[in-house]
């Protein structure tokens, strides 16, 4: 992949979301790049649904949609207020969107960066990062809540095979060219396909000029997340590469999975794509 020069912040009404911005300038300070900053919930009428039987449902969604404004403001002042240390974050004024429509607006973009979102908060999809690589092809950058230093220095790749895979690996050159330790550990398998495709892998981001070390393979289980997650800890890394998984949504979703585990609160930045 090229460098990204074209980011995408996702921003709530979340205070956090001016960390996030912060390190979304650094990123761009590394690579000459741009941020624009675009504000998406969920609806309060929609993440309040009881509210529609009420008698007077028209007056109480009136009132949440400008609450939805207000909170929409607050996020825009926060960014104003920061925006001597943000000089290569832009606030999106050209267009209003919902979580909805936020996959269609990261199409025209080199990179997402967004938190992780909790099962339990109703602003945004527990499925949303995992939705927006999806629906768009962009690769996206899952931040954890506790935000490391820098991100992409020691990189971990929890490899398989496949699509997403590959897509993921291509999309984190940029870091892993100036990363100082690049470890490489793959899903296990029960033959050599494995193993063999380690060495392929390793050959390939040699020519590229990236240098990895082998880790000891991850149990391919439905959610390897919690082992990679281990993995990463022992490692010390502040980047996980991976692909994002979706095929089977209601299996992925409703039963959990690697893609879901590490993408609903991460222990560290993951950098996935489709």
């Amino acid at each position: 992949m090229e460098t990204p020069k074209a980011l995408l912040l996702h921003v709530d009404d979340n205070e956090a979301c001016i960390a996030d911005a912060r390190l979304a300038q650094r990123l761009a300070e590394r690579f000459d790049a741009q941020v624009t900053a675009l504000y998406a919930v969920t609806p309060s009428v929609v993440r309040y649904p009881a509210s529609a039987a009420m008698d007077s449902a028209w007056v109480v969604a009136d009132q949440l949609v400008e609450f939805d404004k207000q909170q929409r403001a607050k996020a825009k002042i926060r960014f104003v207020t920061a925006q001597k240390e943000l000089p290569r974050v832009r606030w999106s004024e050209s267009v209003v969107v919902t979580a909805w429509d936020f996959p269609q607006q990261a199409m025209y973009s080199d990179l997402v960066v967004m938190r992780g979102a909790e099962p339990a908060d109703k602003e945004l999809p527990s499925d949303f990062a995992a939705t927006v690589a999806i629906e768009s092809g962009r690769p996206v950058l899952v931040l954890p809540s506790e935000l490391p230093a820098d991100v992409g220095t020691n990189v971990l790749i929890a490899w398989k095979p496949s699509r997403e895979a590959v897509r993921a690996v291509s999309a984190a050159l940029p870091w892993l060219r100036q990363a100082r330790r690049v470890h490489l550990a793959a899903a296990e398998t029960h033959d050599e396909s494995g193993a063999a495709s380690v060495v392929s892998l390793s050959r390939y981001l040699s020519a590229h000029g990236v240098e990895c070390t082998r880790s000891a393979p991850i149990a391919d289980t439905r959610d390897a997340g919690p082992a990679i997650t281990a993995l990463a800890g022992d490692l010390g890394a502040d980047l996980l590469v991976m692909g994002c998984y979706g095929h089977s949504r209601t299996r992925e979703w409703l039963l959990g999975g690697t893609t879901a585990s590490m993408t609903r609160e991460p222990a560290l930045p993951v950098l996935m794509a489709h």
